[in-house]
């Protein structure tokens, strides 16, 4: 029978390291984190210590990462969110909550129909929160594999072996230009038309749906 092991590392070096790689200096982690400067400070020394390993190196008046100090702060991130969010879900459960959906959008503004689509689930079930994340349109699919989200609303298809679509409904993309613009009288415009115009697009990158 293989043996468990612990990792060396806590939580509280973990959040250290996430800090420092999102805000790159130890002050700043500090500020985030509600802790002093030498705190921080000596929480990296302490991990430092404890996996014989140098994390971070000063450069000026920042605080960079080691290449080893980098692959952990990349699981440290998923690490710290994740269990905030099973803390949060932890507590909604404690409170009655008894299913949480994560509902993941792409950048998108067409919301009317969302309050009434929440009114209804209410009435399907009484203890189903609904907890919504706009933050979807890169990598969608990494995102419902490692469960930051349940269920995705999306522009255009998706595409997996282990992913279920279904169309929902269309939006109409409207191209919009000067009264006295030679396209402004056409019912129509096609990408075709804008190929010798200067124009401002949705996005700056291809996006399925919206191009």
């Amino acid at each position: 029978m293989s043996q468990y092991h612990l990792p060396r590392l806590e939580l509280r070096h973990i959040a250290v390291l996430d800090a420092i790689s999102r805000y790159g200096t130890a002050t700043a982690a500090a500020q985030q984190l509600n802790l002093t400067p030498s705190a921080i400070t000596h929480r990296i020394r302490e991990a430092e210590r404890r996996l014989d390993l140098t994390l971070t190196m000063r450069f000026g008046n920042k605080l960079r990462l080691t290449t080893v100090g980098e692959r952990l702060a990349q699981s440290a991130g998923r690490t710290v969110e994740e269990m905030l969010r099973a803390e949060l879900d932890a507590e909604r459960i404690g409170r009655g909550v008894t299913s949480i959906v994560r509902l993941g959008m792409g950048s998108y503004s067409f919301y009317h129909w969302l309050p009434s689509f929440l009114r209804y689930l209410a009435t399907v079930d009484h203890g189903m929160q609904i907890d919504i994340n706009g933050t979807t349109a890169q990598q969608p699919l990494a995102l419902l594999r490692d469960g930051t989200a349940d269920i995705l609303l999306q522009p255009g298809p998706l595409s997996g072996k282990d992913v279920t679509s279904q169309p929902l409904f269309t939006d109409e993309l409207v191209c919009v230009m000067s009264p006295e613009h030679p396209l402004a009288g056409r019912d129509h415009v096609h990408a075709s038309d804008l190929t010798e115009e200067t124009h401002f697009t949705y996005n700056a990158v291809a996006q399925e749906g919206f191009e």
